[in-house]
């Protein structure tokens, strides 16, 4: 990283001093909210703390591609803080999720000055790491119906090691003992 954060680096700095441990994630809905309202996004949708962003009108007959990505992070660590070193942000809340929410938020932006071969879609929602029945999907589902519609692939974004993984569905929840 340079002396001068790039757009996108610094939209990740930006991003990185929001808190947002899982639960208490209205303040960076807030900032991705208002983000998408002042590019002047197609549609803005927010139900509780998830985000819908669609850049673009869809256009008949164009692939929809869906993005998704967590807003809430761990707890703050000390053991990992968030920061730049060389070149590099890192930091707990950088890989997961920060960064790769700021890669979202820069696509669906570069969609607005340059039309994107498919028409995407954001979601940016809380509460990743809690159970399914805390989650703010089915009234996001509600508010904006159609903007589920016809997608013809969902990239779920997940620190990886720089893997992509194909083929995971649905999620499990249970008690061993």
């Amino acid at each position: 990283m340079s002396d001068t954060p790039t757009a996108l680096e610094q939209l990740a700095l930006d991003l990185i001093t929001i808190p947002s441990v899982i639960g208490n994630e209205a303040q960076i809905a807030d900032f991705v909210e208002g983000w998408g309202k002042t590019r002047q996004m197609d549609r803005v949708t927010r139900a509780v703390d998830y985000v819908a962003i669609q850049p673009r009108a869809y256009r008949p007959g164009a692939k929809r591609i869906l993005l998704l990505c967590q807003l809430d992070t761990v707890p703050v660590s000390e053991l990992n803080p968030p920061g730049v070193e060389g070149d590099r942000i890192q930091g707990y809340v950088s890989s997961d999720m920060k960064c790769a929410d700021a890669l979202i938020m820069h696509l669906l932006e570069r969609s607005i000055e340059q039309e994107p071969r498919h028409d995407l879609l954001a979601i940016l929602y809380a509460k990743e790491e809690g159970p399914f029945d805390e989650s703010g999907l089915p009234e996001l589902a509600e508010a904006a119906p159609d903007l589920f519609e016809d997608i013809d692939l969902a990239i779920a974004m997940e620190p990886t090691d720089n893997h992509i993984e194909l083929g995971c569905l649905g999620t499990m929840h249970a008690a061993i003992r």
